[in-house]
């Protein structure tokens, strides 16, 4: 590989983690191998060769402090790539009518979504505090409070977010549970 370094930004929501891994597969295809990723979505590339590359990504606030948790992956063929906020980023050359998945069953995939419903929700918890408990001047966007307005109006706002990605993964974990690939 190169040393040639690639900056990327890319949105994505923690509910379009399929999403994020068919576009760094592309990334790969192209010959760009992920090296960095940042909370902001700021993705860092290096450029190689152009490779069929599976990525996969798990949500595991945990992995760092267990160190089982990597060796089964590693002992599965798969290479960490990057750590990022409790997701795991990892990758494996893609083989010919092998499957390129890091859950063998439903059950593991039902409880990786549970873990990110756990963050959505953790998340949204104190912006649903600020929402429930400011003073009622803060509520009420008038012209004489812009600031209160614009910040109450931002804050409903990241709240509808949250609720909008909670029933998508709710929606995903329903899916599981009735057989049906998420």
């Amino acid at each position: 590989m190169s040393d040639e370094l690639v900056r990327r930004w890319k949105l994505h929501w923690v509910w379009e983690d399929d999403k994020e891994e068919r576009w760094l597969e592309a990334q790969a295809r192209q010959g760009l191998h992920l090296v960095h990723a940042t909370p902001l979505c700021f993705y860092t590339f290096r450029r190689g060769a152009a490779q069929e590359m599976a990525y996969r990504l798990d949500y595991n606030r945990q992995a760092r402090r267990d160190p089982s948790y990597r060796r089964l992956f590693e002992d599965a063929g798969w290479e960490h790539a990057e750590s990022c906020m409790g997701w795991e980023y990892w990758r494996k050359p893609v083989q010919a009518g092998a499957q390129a998945e890091i859950f063998s069953d439903n059950a593991s995939k039902l409880e990786k979504y549970k873990r990110v419903l756990g963050l959505v929700v953790l998340v949204n918890v104190p912006n649903l505090v600020n929402l429930s408990v400011l003073p009622a001047t803060w509520h009420t966007p008038t012209s004489e409070s812009f600031t209160g307005g614009f910040a109450y109006g931002l804050m409903t706002g990241l709240a509808l977010l949250s609720l909008y990605g909670a029933s998508r993964i709710l929606l995903r974990m329903r899916q599981l549970r009735s057989g049906m690939p998420a």
